[in-house]
């Protein structure tokens, strides 16, 4: 009997913590271009999510840092952006961490199967930037 019950208390610690395994943090990255040519304000890349994902964060990372004018990207799901404030590499940066302007999630709920478009709406003007990758960060559904 005691034997029993220990069973099947640990049988359901176990599935209590893988439960919360697959809440754990999940990182998707996405090249968005080659690694060479310049950036075009243009529609990127179009997938669909593998997994359901609560959207906590994004970073976008260059080879090539934009000058001129910063760069300015735009996710949406189902043609509707998840930002109210669109996501941007400052000029003469590698990365949107930092940025002056920081962007604001307005949907977080990126649900698995769902449409995502990558899209730069706004690139250099003297220098476009090059080699552009996408991070999206959240807890899986």
């Amino acid at each position: 009997m005691i034997k029993g019950y220990y069973l099947t208390r640990c049988g359901s610690l176990w599935y209590n913590l893988i439960a919360e395994i697959d809440k754990i943090k999940t990182e998707l990255s996405y090249a968005c271009s080659d690694e060479i040519s310049d950036l075009a304000a243009a529609t990127l890349i179009t997938f669909r999510m593998p997994v359901g994902l609560t959207l906590s964060a994004i970073k976008l990372s260059l080879n090539t840092a934009p000058t001129g004018t910063k760069l300015i990207v735009d996710i949406r799901l189902g043609g509707v952006s998840v930002l109210s404030t669109l996501i941007s590499v400052d000029i003469g940066s590698t990365t949107s961490v930092g940025a002056t302007v920081p962007y604001v999630i307005s949907n977080s709920n990126l649900p698995d199967d769902g449409i995502i478009t990558i899209i730069t709406t706004q690139v250099g003007s003297t220098v476009a930037g090059k080699g552009l990758k996408v991070t999206i960060i959240g807890n899986k559904i």
